[in-house]
This record gives C-alpha cells, sequence and structure tokens, in this order.
C-alpha cells in the first residue's frame, strides 16, 4: 500500500535504514518491560514461558508494522492473496487455543469467540476495500473489536494468567486492525517510528504546554500523590508501557483512524460542495482540519469514562489534551509523534499526581 504525497507530509529517504532498528529497539524494551514487571509473579513455568512467547509474537506483528516498508508490502501481499490475509487473521484464535489450554483456561465458548473477534471486522473491511473514503463499515469493524474489548464480551485470558498485565485479546487487538488496515488499503494513518527533529520539537513543545496549562486542574481534582517514589528502572517500565498498551492504541485509532477519516470525509463534502452550479459553495462547511480535530477531541473525550485508565469525571481534561494529541498529528502526521505526546503526559501525572 504505498503512501501518496497527500499522506506524508514528507519524504522519508532515511526511512529503510532508521526504521526497522527503531523497532527492533522498541520490541526489546516492551518485551524486558514485560519480563520485568512479571518476574516477581509466582506462576508455574509453562505458564511464565507461554505468556513471554505469546507477548513476544504479538508484540513483534504490532510493533514491526510501523516499519512502514514491511506494512506497505504486507498490505500488498494481503490485498492481492486473500488466503494470505486469511492465515494471518486465523493466527488469533491459534494463538488463544496454545495459551489458553497452557494456563487451564480453554473453553469452546471461548474459542467461537476468537473466530468471531477476527472474522466480524475482518468481512466488514473487505466489503469496501476498493473504496478510497472512509465508509461506515469501517466504523462497524472499529467499534465491534472497541466494544468486545471494552465490555469484557471476549474471554479474560490475562498475559499472563496470574497477575495478568494486559488481556490477550486486547493487545491482540492492535496488530489484528493494523493488518486490516493495510488489507483495506487505508493510506495516511502514521505509523511509523520513523521520526524527525522537526517532529520532536513540535513533540515536547505541545508536551510542555499541555503540562504547564492542565497540571494545576489535575493537582485540584487529585491531590493525593504515591506514597513512594517508583526506582528508574520502574519508571522506564511504566513509560515503555504506557506508551504501547495505552498512548498508541488511543493514537492510531482516535487519530489516525477517526481524525484522518473525518478529513478525508470532510474534504469530499467540501470538494462536492464547490463544483459550478453551487449557489454558495461550500460557505457552510469547516475547514476539514478544524472540523476533525474537534470532532476527533469529542470523541475521545467522550469515551474516556468508559475506559479505566484515568480517573472519571475528567471530560474537560481529556477534550483539551485530545486537542493537543490531535494537533501533533496534523503538524507531524504521525501516530507515533502524538503518542509520545499521550504518553509523557500521563506518565508525568501517574509520577507525581496519582498513581495509574
Amino acid at each position: 500500500m504505498p503512501h501518496t504525497p497527500d499522506d506524508s507530509p514528507a519524504p522519508e529517504r532515511y526511512e529503510s535504514l532508521a526504521g526497522l532498528p527503531v523497532a527492533l529497539v522498541w520490541v526489546v524494551l516492551l518485551v524486558g518491560s514485560f519480563v520485568l514487571i512479571t518476574a516477581e509473579t509466582a506462576m508455574p513455568p509453562a505458564e511464565r514461558w507461554s505468556a513471554l512467547t505469546t507477548f513476544v509474537l504479538l508484540t513483534l506483528a504490532y510493533v514491526l508494522q510501523g516499519y512502514t516498508r514491511l506494512y506497505d508490502a504486507l498490505g500488498y501481499i494481503v490485498q492481492q492473496n486473500r488466503r494470505a490475509l486469511m492465515a494471518l487473521v486465523a493466527l488469533v484464535p491459534t494463538l488463544y487455543v496454545s495459551y489458553s489450554y497452557t494456563v487451564d483456561a480453554f473453553t469452546w465458548s471461548g474459542l467461537i469467540t476468537a473466530v468471531l473477534f477476527v472474522a466480524v471486522p475482518t468481512v466488514a473491511f473487505l466489503q469496501n476495500q476498493r473504496a478510497r473514503y472512509p465508509t461506515l463499515l469501517d466504523g462497524v469493524a472499529v467499534l465491534y473489536l472497541w466494544l468486545s474489548v471494552t465490555f469484557h464480551l471476549v474471554p479474560n485470558v490475562q498475559l499472563p494468567q496470574r497477575g495478568g498485565q494486559i488481556g490477550f485479546f486486547s493487545y491482540s487487538a492492535m496488530p489484528l486492525l493494523l493488518l486490516l488496515l493495510a488489507a483495506r488499503g487505508w493510506s495516511g494513518l502514521g505509523f511509523t517510528w520513523f521520526l524527525r527533529w522537526s517532529d520532536l520539537r513540535v513533540t515536547l513543545l505541545i508536551t510542555s504546554l499541555l503540562l504547564f496549562l492542565l497540571t494545576p486542574i489535575m493537582l485540584a481534582m487529585y491531590p493525593t500523590r504515591p506514597a513512594v517514589m517508583p526506582t528508574t528502572l520502574e519508571l522506564l517500565t511504566r513509560a515503555v508501557m504506557i506508551y504501547f498498551l495505552v498512548a498508541l492504541p488511543q493514537e492510531i485509532l482516535f487519530r489516525g483512524m477517526v481524525q484522518k477519516g473525518i478529513e478525508r470525509t470532510a474534504e469530499r463534502a467540501l470538494h462536492r460542495s464547490t463544483r459550478p452550479g453551487n449557489r454558495r459553495p461550500g460557505s457552510w462547511l469547516p475547514h476539514p482540519r478544524w472540523l476533525s480535530l474537534l470532532l476527533a477531541a469529542m470523541l475521545c473525550a467522550a469515551v474516556q469514562p468508559l475506559a479505566p485508565m484515568l480517573p472519571d469525571g475528567r471530560f474537560l481534561l481529556a477534550f483539551l489534551t485530545s486537542l493537543g494529541y490531535g494537533y501533533v498529528y496534523q503538524h507531524t502526521g504521525k501516530v507515533t509523534a502524538s503518542a509520545m505526546v499521550h504518553m509523557l503526559v500521563l506518565w508525568c501525572w501517574s509520577v507525581f499526581i496519582y498513581d495509574l
């Protein structure tokens, strides 16, 4: 799925040199954080190794798709070969069977749910594979995955099962979604590990601005602090886990899909309204960039009370922070950059104000 000039804000000539090594470094950091966090939990060796193997496989499928050359090649293969796509999506229920059987959590109803978990969004996405703009079925596919995970409509299988850090289906949803986006031909997602200095400058600027403006509100709402300051290693593992388990999934969904989808749909409507013969061409439509930024931020803030990642009663805070994340995404075109802001804000607040 080659990137078009409109979808990529700047040529990434060095992506082939920088993208893959950075992706591999992230894999090592994420797997290392998982190992450190689960090391103190007592469990049978079979469960520990099975959880680690499953986590590593899902991590590779998740993180390596941020290497855009691999993502493009994968998209080309699954668009041309439906059997290859079916084989790849079938890995999720296969992993469920192998892991759940090891930890004595396998059920036949769970297997049926796992099959539906991959089949429903796959069918929905592929119904409009040739459509250039977002469709209603795209939203149905994403909503199905989100509802399944948020409202626990899938088996409660954790990685690891004892003292679980993340649900199996919650974690497998991201590589599955990225694969289906590649098969759908969704361009302009911005999931790339190639970040330029200008991207980092915008990231640090917006992070500083959000922390400066919103931290006083957080202190007024949640004045408690952790009793014991975490160690440096704990701070690092917390940052890595927040980035990959909270910030990046939300940015892929709300910025790469919702915000980008609204912008592209609004641009299409604006283009139609400015055709010759219209009485007032496009005068009633707000600018697509502003419209997508505001609507995506409102939607992100509206669904936050349904997610247990942050304290309740903070619609305004979620809306304002989402505006900041969306601004970074618009100026960099990369969900990995907006996710960095997302992670830094949550990380700072979790260390100094409340404990995640």
